[in-house]
């Protein structure tokens, strides 16, 4: 991961922790033997809302671009009632989240 996307990452985990929002970053890794271990395209971060629903926070450089899997989890995420983002900054992250007046 890129240092400015990995920055991205951090802030928005320090910012989600700052309102009690259980999360974490996702660490995916390629396993030469084991292909199979893990989903493909789950986003940067993933947690639990007080509500119970699954948030998922993928985070992108001004150019990054959802690859297919990640595109195929996102549809996923949306045909189940969770919350997905993708981010390039903490701001976005802000205003995205409190745009959909969730409720804790």
């Amino acid at each position: 991961m890129a240092s400015e996307e990995n920055a991205i990452v951090n802030a928005c985990l320090d910012y989600l922790n700052s309102l009690d929002i259980v999360c974490w970053r996702n660490v995916t890794r390629h396993f030469k033997y084991r292909p199979k271990l893990g989903i493909k395209g789950v986003p940067d971060i993933i947690g639990i809302l007080q509500d119970g629903r699954f948030i998922g926070v993928e985070c992108k450089t001004k150019t990054g671009k959802q690859s297919p899997d990640q595109i195929d989890f996102q549809a996923i995420c949306d045909s189940r009632n969770a919350c997905y983002y993708i981010v390039t900054s903490v701001e976005e992250l802000s205003k995205k989240f409190f745009g959909q007046r969730l409720s804790f």
